[in-house]
Formats: structure tokens, sequence, C-alpha cells
């Protein structure tokens, strides 16, 4: 304990003298206790980073009618709505993929390994099949990094990180998103 003495404190008229004990030791403890706290509350490292942009969905100006240069990206988007996928491509090639099941997405009840029944969202999208086709649109052109993700409303935010993932794969780096209505 850390102590303080006052000299002459005594006096003439016989008070007691003022020593003083500031008891340091549970300062001490609560300051271990909060730098523990705050230790274990920081977050160290981030586990992945993934770099977006904010999407304009919107089509380009019509107006303007000129032919695309050969190394100019093109304007790539992958709309994600309730049926499935459709790939704009400069707003003209449309490729639609449908989900292998209608819903798209549906609640099933699942046991765990206590036997508790959980409800688990099961999807139907067809990932396989839009990353063929993102693969096969990144070969025939190679200089393509863009590509915008369009998400309807009513998509689960998982299929929307799985779209974005599956772009990735298909090295179609360049990711923006956009949550502009279909």
């Amino acid at each position: 304990m850390a102590g303080v003495s006052v000299p002459n404190s005594g006096g003439a008229r016989g008070k007691r003298s003022l020593d003083l004990e500031i008891p340091l030791v549970p300062f001490i403890d609560l300051l271990c206790s909060l730098i523990v706290f705050l230790l274990m509350t920081a977050v160290w490292s981030q586990i992945a980073r993934l770099e977006l942009k904010q999407g304009n969905a919107a089509p380009p100006d019509p107006t303007q009618t000129a032919t695309p240069e050969p190394d100019k990206e093109k304007d790539l988007r992958v709309e994600l709505h309730e049926k499935g996928f459709t790939i704009v491509e400069d707003n003209k090639i449309e490729t639609p993929i449908l989900c292998t099941a209608t819903p798209c997405n549906k609640l099933e009840k699942v046991k765990d390994k206590d036997g508790k029944e959980l409800e688990e969202l099961k999807s139907f999208y067809d990932f396989t099949m839009l990353e063929t086709k993102l693969k096969e649109f990144k070969t025939a052109n190679a200089t393509q990094t863009k590509i915008i993700v369009v998400s309807a409303d009513s998509v689960p935010y998982q299929e929307v990180i799985k779209t974005m993932d599956t772009c990735l794969v298909s090295g179609l780096e360049g990711l923006s998103v956009s949550g502009t209505p279909l």
C-alpha cells in the first residue's frame, strides 16, 4: 500500500497525525481486469476483405451507339432474383439461368447432432452453371475484370454472398453490388 505522511500534523493541541494510506492493489486489479477485457474484445486480424463499389444497375444511355473497342471492358451484370440468375452483357445479351427447383429457396426442417429440429434454408440456385457461363465470358473477354451483382430485395443475403464468391472464382474481381429493383 502507498502511504502519505504529513509532517507537523499533530500540532501542539494533541491532534492525531494525518497519515493516509491509499489502497493501490484494488485499483491495479481493476486496471488489469479492464486490460484483459479490452484485449479479449479487440479485433486483431481481418479474416477476409473484399473491395466493393456502389454499383449502378441502370442501363447506360441508349443514345450512345458507339461500338465497343476491343480493349474496353463491357458492361456485365449478374441479376439475382426469385427465379434464378440473368447475365446481362452490354444491356443486350441476356442469359437466364433458372433455379434447379421451384421456389429457389426453401426452409427445411433438419435435425442436429442432439436430435433437435432446426429450420435450414436450402438453396436451389444453379451456381455451377453461373460459374461455367462467367468463365466462358471471361475466356472470350480476357481483359474483363468488372462485374455488377444486382440483387432483388427478396433474395436472402447468403445467396448474394455466394453469387459474389462465384464471380470472384470466375476471375471477375472488380465487383460492384447494387440493390436496384429488378
